[in-house]
């Protein structure tokens, strides 16, 4: 076409060209033009990963009661956050060998941990406003301004990590080559990998973590209470 670029820019460039097609019959066909569109809308965003009729299921449901226990919600928050931090660890550390393959283990472990994250905490999350009540609307929109200052420090310290290193560079750099506005950083793909889940990972599950904390802290207080109330 002109001119040359990498393999991954082709291949979405030219999957997009083949499936954009397909995908405007198939949403033609569904009837579903409507609500693609009001994605896009303002104060619709991104943040609506779950339908009003789902969400409003999983209010009444009691099949996952067993996700809902203090217990099963620390032990959901403190096993995301160890599986994040040990397989980041693991897949910086990894060469191009073949344990390098756990890398699929590590994914699936992430979205499971997401699956069962969404539903302890009923896809309150996720929610359109429509689906939810006053109480409701007000924990979720303070969850993600908790969810937006913890990922804020977790952005920071890696661009600061990237910051140190440049600087880093200009004092120990003793090169005749280097020239200060040069800077080469050597990646693997198993630590390219490593980044992108560790942002990617904690960006789609940070709101849920925080809501499952939260309301595991509640249970402990309310059983706390009850031990008060039957002691007394």
């Amino acid at each position: 076409m002109g001119f040359e670029t990498s393999w991954w820019i082709f291949a979405i460039f030219s999957y997009t060209l083949v499936e954009l097609p397909l995908f405007y019959f198939y949403v033609k066909a569904r009837g579903l033009g409507q609500q693609y569109r009001d994605l896009f809308k303002t104060g619709s965003g991104f943040t609506e990963m779950a339908s009003e009729k789902s969400v409003k299921k999983q209010l009444s449901d009691t099949k996952w009661d067993g996700l809902r226990t203090r217990g099963a919600l620390r032990f959901l928050v403190i096993g995301t956050n160890v599986t994040v931090l040990l397989g980041t660890t693991f897949l910086f550390l990894v060469g191009d060998n073949d344990w390098a393959a756990l890398i699929m283990l590590y994914i699936a472990a992430l979205f499971v941990f997401w699956f069962l994250l969404r539903t302890a905490v009923r896809l309150i999350p996720d929610a359109p406003d429509r689906a939810l009540d006053e109480r409701m609307i007000q924990e979720r929109n303070s969850v993600y301004h908790r969810a937006y200052q913890y990922f804020f420090g977790v952005s920071a310290f890696l661009a600061g990590a990237l910051l140190g290193y440049a600087i880093s560079q200009d004092f120990f750099n003793d090169s005749p080559s280097f020239n200060g506005f040069d800077y080469e950083i050597n990646l693997t793909w198993p630590q390219i990998n490593a980044i992108f889940w560790l942002i990617f990972g904690y960006a789609y599950m940070l709101p849920s973590l925080i809501m499952a904390w939260r309301e595991s802290k509640r249970l402990e207080q309310f059983e706390s209470s009850n031990k008060d109330r039957a002691t007394s």
